[in-house]
């Protein structure tokens, strides 16, 4: 009975872990443009072109600002290292946003 009971506790906490890990699961959702530009108080949000390396998604606000969406928080990281522009206003978990 006891056996039972520590590989039952054990099975337990290895599919608790499992869970937060994410073993299995789908890679997490970028974030979507509209709801980072409106988060950011964007108005008048205009698309523009992602040519750039590692972008996903860009508008520009009608303040001149310019949010950028990412596939990951990586890609996100590297556009900053590659990028030579005047700065962020703000960043967020695949977002970020250069100020005008």
């Amino acid at each position: 009975m006891r056996f039972i009971d520590r590989t039952a506790a054990v099975l337990a906490a290895a599919t608790v872990i499992a869970g937060c890990r994410g073993f299995g699961d789908e890679p997490a959702k970028p974030p979507d443009i509209a709801t980072v530009a409106a988060k950011v108080g964007c108005a008048s949000p205009t698309p523009e072109p992602t040519d750039e390396n590692f972008v996903r998604e860009a508008v520009r606000c009608a303040d001149g600002r310019r949010v950028i969406t990412f596939g990951d928080n990586d890609a996100r990281d590297n556009f900053r290292k590659a990028q030579d522009f005047g700065g962020v206003y703000e960043e967020g978990n695949g977002y970020l946003v250069e100020e005008p």
